[in-house]
Parts: C-alpha cells; sequence; structure tokens
C-alpha cells in the first residue's frame, strides 16, 4: 500500500469555503472524506505528494487521517500537520496536531505543531513498543496566516478512494 501525505491552504467567505480551497489545493477536492485515526498497516509506504484527483473520482470516498484548523479571526497564524513514524516493516503511526496563535506568525504556530507532533509520536512508539529515533520521525506541516479572509490550513494523509457500492 501506498499513502501519499498532501497540504493546502485557501481562503473563502466562509471558513467552510476556506476549507473547501484548502482541499482544492491539496488535490483532494470533490471526496466524500472519511477520517481514519492513526495506524499505518505493514508494508505500506508513505510519501509525499499530490493525490492523483480526476473527474472519474468525483464523488467517491477518500480515506484519510486529517489535520485541519481554520478560523475567521484576522490576526491570527493558524497550523496544522501530520508526523508519521514507521517500523522496519512499515507499520507505523500518524500523529495530527494544529496550532492557532493571537499575531501574525505562523512560523511560531508551525514550531508549535511540530513540538506537539513529536511529543505524541514518541508516547504512541512507547505504546506500542517501538524503539523511537528521531531521525526516523516524519512530518508535514502548514501554516497561514489570516489577515483579511476565513483561512484554512490542512494536512492529510491519503489511504485510498472508493466508489460507493
Amino acid at each position: 500500500m501506498k499513502i501519499i501525505v498532501t497540504a493546502g491552504r485557501g481562503e473563502g467567505s466562509t471558513t467552510l469555503s476556506a476549507f473547501d480551497a484548502a482541499l482544492k489545493e491539496a488535490g483532494i477536492l470533490n471526496y466524500n472524506i472519511i477520517r481514519l485515526t492513526s495506524v499505518i498497516p505493514p508494508g505500506t509506504e508513505v510519501v509525499e505528494g499530490k493525490w492523483p484527483n480526476g473527474p472519474a473520482e468525483h464523488g467517491k470516498k477518500l480515506y484519510t487521517v486529517l489535520s485541519d484548523m481554520r478560523t475567521d479571526l484576522l490576526g491570527r497564524s493558524i497550523a496544522a500537520g501530520i508526523g508519521w513514524y514507521q517500523d522496519k516493516d512499515g507499520r507505523g503511526i500518524f500523529a495530527e496536531h494544529t496550532d492557532i496563535i493571537e499575531s501574525l506568525n505562523g512560523k511560531e504556530a508551525e514550531r508549535n505543531v511540530r513540538l506537539k507532533i513529536q511529543a505524541t509520536i514518541k508516547d504512541l512508539c512507547k505504546h506500542r513498543e517501538y524503539q523511537f529515533e528521531l531521525k526516523k520521525l516524519k512530518m508535514i506541516v502548514s501554516s497561514a496566516e489570516v489577515t483579511n479572509k476565513p483561512t484554512c490550513t490542512l494536512v492529510a494523509a491519503v489511504y485510498q478512494s472508493e466508489p460507493f457500492k
């Protein structure tokens, strides 16, 4: 199995339309998103990239671990991120976190998310008796400064799409 981790940011008239714009930038627009928890099956390759979305995908189910932050409060910075850790056989875990701060400093919001992800992954590894090595931790964090419109930033780990039966 291959899981693709993608990110997007968007603005809109409302937080929901900002979320839609972020889905479009991430390449996962026009799906019915089904949120998963954090388990990566054995034999899985996790890669960064864009999901291969096309017209035939419209309306399908999309299985994802999703981290999204949206707000209409101006003068804030938001961040969302997903980190992952895998053992030798490809099994592993995802951790997703978000942050919002009351200033226009996206780097600070990103840093907060990175620290939360690292702490969570360490704990999740301990619970599973994985030997944690910092160099094996990977993550994608997306941030945005909310200056004049409702804004959303998101990161998604996309497992697969499938049609409704």
